[in-house]
């Protein structure tokens, strides 16, 4: 009998450990292992990953809701397990550095986390800034991600071999969004462009390499300088152009665009305006006004059940976290396949993590299923190719728009 009762208490003693253990649950300052069908997790860890973006200053427009966007994906992995590298089990942490929108922030940044932080990752800000700390994240082969690149000289390339494109960047994505004006407005044929002065020689020659494989025909390219305030004149100099279909803004910031449109719109110009930008449908219309807000396409995306799952759930998230429309997802898609990359070297090695994703052919993204290319275009196949949204705006309303397939060779 007693041997029963010892056997007993046993059985209880190690069921009630499985489950304390299996919903996280120990005494202060132990390890907790918990098994699942294909490792077993003996640790949990912090892994901090540095991030450097523009919350003040020009870009802050864009960047503040890059950044909630990126802490409703990191609340999402964080809920759901975090990574899994060998045994250990790792929770995201990002620390986010402002770098006020310019080029001396974005060393200074770079330095903090390199040399006080010393993380191995960085979400970098958009192309144009992040050349400020490629050669510290290079040296230090930190593994630095960058959002949007401008191809501008020294962006991206083989002398950054430990940077990656964590989104279809300028080339993909203008790329993307010509091909979703041929497709929501198949009558466009002749286009104006315009663009600020920062990055458009480089962006005047994509246009040009882009648009004859398209049958579409470049009229003019309009370039405004970045510190534009009134926009009125550019407006009278695109209606100054003859025989043009559509307007394409093939760069600018939301609140540029947003001028743009306005000026325009209230010199009668009712033509498609194509915007290669991803600020919501709903921000845009409340920017411009609805009486002004008719034939317009974006890349941005609104819930809609053709959408890939994972944006639908941001949408979701960012609504309820911040009562903000999701517009891009840029920064938490380069946090999306970074973690990918992690899980598929098992290894923090970055050395380890770089030469295994440069080996991949294949890589999911926010927006589906991607590729990994850029070694014709860059030098170096370190770039994300994906799927790329079109979202219109039609008499004050926006909708989704076809996805769009792209490749960067």
């Amino acid at each position: 009998m007693k041997g029963k009762k010892l056997l007993l208490a046993i059985v209880c003693f190690v069921i009630i450990s499985s489950l304390l253990a299996g919903f996280g649950l120990g005494c202060k300052g132990t390890t907790v292992s918990t098994t699942t069908a294909t490792t077993t997790i003996k640790e949990t860890k912090t892994l901090e990953i540095g991030c450097i973006l523009g919350l003040t200053g020009v870009l802050a427009p864009n960047e503040v809701v890059g950044s909630r966007e990126l802490d409703c994906y990191v609340d999402y992995v964080n809920e759901n397990g975090g990574i899994t590298v060998g045994d250990v089990q790792y929770l995201i942490k990002i620390t986010i550095v402002d770098n006020q929108s310019t080029l001396d922030g974005t060393a200074a940044a770079a330095n903090q986390l390199a040399y006080d932080k010393k993380v191995k990752f960085v979400l970098e800000p958009i192309g144009v800034l992040s050349v400020a700390g490629n050669s510290i994240f290079d040296e230090n082969k930190i593994i630095h991600v960058c959002p949007y690149n401008t191809l501008t000289s020294g962006e991206f390339g083989p002398d950054t071999p430990y940077k990656f494109l964590g989104q279809a960047g300028m080339y993909g994505q203008l790329a993307g969004t010509l091909e979703g004006m041929k497709v929501n407005f198949p009558e466009v044929k002749n286009i104006v462009c315009i663009q600020p002065d920062n990055a458009s020689k480089a962006v005047n020659a994509l246009v040009n390499k882009l648009v004859p494989d398209m049958s579409l025909n470049l009229v003019d390219f309009i370039v405004f300088a970045s510190d534009t305030i009134d926009f009125n004149p550019i407006a009278t100099r695109i209606n100054s152009v003859a025989d043009i279909d559509a307007i394409v803004a093939s760069g600018g910031t939301y609140n540029q665009t947003a001028a743009i449109i306005k000026a325009l719109r209230g010199m009668g110009n009712q033509k498609p305006i194509i915007y290669n930008g991803t600020i919501s449908g709903d921000r845009l219309v409340d920017m411009i006004g609805s009486e002004f807000s008719n034939n317009i396409m974006t890349v941005s995306m609104v819930e809609d059940p053709n959408n890939p799952p994972m944006i639908n759930e941001l949408i979701h998230r960012m609504q309820t976290k911040y009562n903000e429309a999701f517009a891009a997802g840029f920064n938490a898609n380069c946090l999306y396949v970074l973690l990918q990359a992690i899980e598929k070297a098992q290894s923090l090695d970055t050395t380890v993590i770089r030469d295994t994703w440069e080996s991949m052919t294949t890589i999911d993204s926010l927006y589906g299923k991607g590729t990994m290319g850029g070694l014709q275009t860059y030098g170096i196949k370190h770039a994300i190719v994906h799927p790329i949204p079109t979202q219109l705006i039609m008499n004050g309303e926006y909708t989704m728009g076809p996805w769009v397939q792209i490749s960067i060779p």
